[in-house]
């Protein structure tokens, strides 16, 4: 990983909460970064790089009256819980969504071209999906449906959508 500086961190003199400090930076890029790895990838990255071991709990089963077998899990919620309190959301507001639709609608109108960034980052896919995503619920129920009963021959079956049939 180019920017992240690999290797294991000394972990057996500091606190937890102090490990947790110490990666931040790490997992923000992980999290947060041109990649945006998946959180069950960022724990075994985290354990694989750096042998950082959140949340380990450790179960024990008797399978017969001689055999144990233990095996560890490996939590996410740990994570979710730091990643909440650092303020790190991959998701734009929908408040925020709207906000940035209606710049770019303005902007479009004055023939200006834009580029999204949220928290110092282009996101303009997310905003285009957003966008489509608007239009196709403006459209998908004609204004003549909205209110009022309506007769179900008129909803023939190659008329609904997905294919659903009366």
């Amino acid at each position: 990983m180019e920017g992240i500086a690999k290797g294991p961190v000394n972990h057996r003199n500091v606190g937890y909460a102090e490990r947790w400090e110490l990666l931040k930076d790490v997992m923000a890029e992980l999290y947060l970064g041109d990649k945006k790895e998946k959180l069950k990838d960022i724990v075994e990255i985290m354990k694989r790089d750096y042998q950082f071991y959140a949340s380990l709990v450790m179960i024990s089963l008797h399978l017969s009256s001689r055999a144990l077998t233990q095996f560890y899990i490996y939590r996410e919620p740990e994570y979710k819980r730091h990643f909440r309190l650092w303020g790190m959301k991959k998701a734009i507001p929908t408040k925020k969504k709207e906000k940035i639709c209606r710049e770019l609608e303005t902007r479009a109108q004055q023939g200006k071209s834009s580029v999204v960034l949220h928290k110092g980052r282009a996101e303009s896919q997310k905003i285009r999906r957003y966008l489509k995503e608007r239009t196709r619920q403006k459209i998908s129920v004609p204004p003549r449906f909205s209110v009022g009963i309506v007769d179900a021959g008129y909803l023939s079956g190659h008329a609904l959508q997905f294919g659903n049939k009366v």
